[in-house]
């Protein structure tokens, strides 16, 4: 979707926000969308912004604790040894600012592509308070239990957090609606990409028409 503006008019952009548990792939797949696009689009992941409370506001439950994770961000070992994060006031307040981070940056022309795994009980609000106004979609990101825990346990970056996959799995998508889906068991994400790149093409032929 090309745009034409004027120097004192800016024609915000879109949103893409892909939502999935920890090692599904949406990393690798936002930079997919990226490659794939004729325009230019942004890429904004979770992390960017999370990891701005590392190490003083993040305990990891059986790892290393943190005198101040209640108020951050406080991984929990659940009796079986998965992985699922609870998230104190400043927690909130850092995911509050990174999703109108986001509006704002789409409010300002660019086209972005967000990489998240919500896991705060006002995610949901947040981004819909966020994006209105804006043209978005929501992308739930699938992929086998299996396959993101054999991914999960070759990240070099995950030792400490193995389970995560399977404690978010489900409560990543607890009260979110979604526009669309795409699975990636089987690793295709030229297909996927292909997918989201559609239903934002054809949104804007239906826009113009």
């Amino acid at each position: 979707m090309s745009r034409v503006q004027t120097q004192d008019e800016v024609v915000a952009g879109r949103v893409i926000v892909l939502n999935g548990t920890a090692s599904a792939g949406k990393t690798s797949l936002a930079h997919a969308i990226q490659q794939a696009a004729t325009d230019l689009w942004v890429i904004v992941s979770q992390d960017d912004f999370a990891q701005n409370l590392v190490p003083r506001w993040v305990a990891v439950e059986g790892a290393f604790e943190a005198a101040q994770g209640g108020d951050g961000f406080h991984f929990v070992r659940d009796e079986n040894g998965h992985l699922h994060v609870e998230v104190g006031a400043i927690g909130r307040r850092m995911l509050r600012g990174y999703r109108f981070a986001v509006a704002a940056i789409a409010h300002a022309g660019n086209d972005v592509i967000v990489d998240e795994c919500t896991f705060d009980p006002d995610g949901v609000d947040d981004w819909n308070t966020a994006l209105a106004g804006l043209r978005s979609w929501s992308v739930r990101v699938e992929c086998d239990l299996d396959v993101c825990e054999q991914r999960e346990r070759a990240r070099p970056d995950r030792a400490q957090l193995q389970g995560l996959a399977r404690g978010q799995y489900e409560r990543t998508h607890a009260g979110v609606s979604y526009d669309l889906t795409v699975d990636l068991t089987n690793g295709d994400l030229d297909r996927a990409a292909a997918t989201v790149l559609s239903a934002v093409s054809s949104a804007a032929l239906e826009d113009r028409g």
